[in-house]
C-alpha cells in the first residue's frame, strides 16, 4: 500500500514540476520610443529571466541567477553581447549602437534590459532584427511596440520571419 503512495506521489511531484519548469512557447518584448531632445532611441526589452538564463547556458555561458550580477560583470558582458546580437537596428546598411544604460529582475522573474541608442535621426526606413533567444527556442516569439505621439506600431518576429521594417516618418 505505500508503494501504491509514494508511485502517485512520485508521478504527481513529475506532472508539477514538469508543468511549472517547461512551456512550449517563449516570449520577447520590446518597447521603442525616440527621445526628441536627446536624439536617441530609448528600448526596454522584456524576456523571462530563467529562459534568457537557459538560453545563455544553451549558448555555453552559465549565468547563474542574472539578478546577481553587475553591469560591469564579466558574466554580464556577455549576457549583454547576447542581447546586442538578438536585437539590432540599422538604417541604409548602417548599423546604429546601442548602449545597456541599465538592467532588472522582478518579483515575476520577468527580466529587463534597458538600451539607449548613439545620437541619430529617427526618420527613415530602419531595419530591425529581434531574434533574441531563436536559437535555443525556436518557437520563440518577440514583438516590438513603436511608441510615437501615443500611438503605437506593432512588429511581430519568429523565426521564420526573423527582420523587419519599421517606416518613421
Amino acid at each position: 500500500m505505500n508503494y501504491m503512495k509514494l508511485g502517485v506521489l512520485a508521478l504527481f511531484s513529475i506532472f508539477m514540476m514538469s508543468s511549472f519548469a517547461l512551456h512550449e512557447y517563449f516570449f520577447g518584448f520590446a518597447e521603442m520610443e525616440f527621445n526628441e531632445k536627446d536624439q536617441k532611441f530609448e528600448i526596454s526589452i522584456q524576456t523571462t529571466a530563467h529562459d534568457f538564463e537557459h538560453h545563455m547556458e544553451h549558448m555555453g555561458v552559465a549565468l547563474g541567477h542574472i539578478e546577481k550580477l553587475n553591469i560591469e560583470d564579466s558574466l554580464f558582458q556577455l549576457a549583454l553581447a547576447e542581447v546586442n546580437k538578438g536585437f539590432s537596428m540599422s538604417k541604409d546598411g548602417k548599423s546604429l549602437e546601442l548602449t545597456c544604460i541599465g538592467f532588472e529582475v522582478n518579483l515575476k522573474d520577468e527580466l529587463f534590459f534597458y538600451l539607449q541608442s548613439e545620437t541619430t535621426d529617427k526618420k527613415g526606413s530602419w531595419d530591425i532584427e529581434f531574434d533574441l533567444m531563436m536559437n535555443s527556442y525556436p518557437k520563440q516569439q518577440n514583438k516590438l511596440n513603436y511608441v510615437e505621439n501615443g500611438k503605437k506600431t506593432a512588429l511581430t518576429f519568429l523565426f521564420s520571419n526573423k527582420e523587419r521594417t519599421l517606416e518613421i516618418k
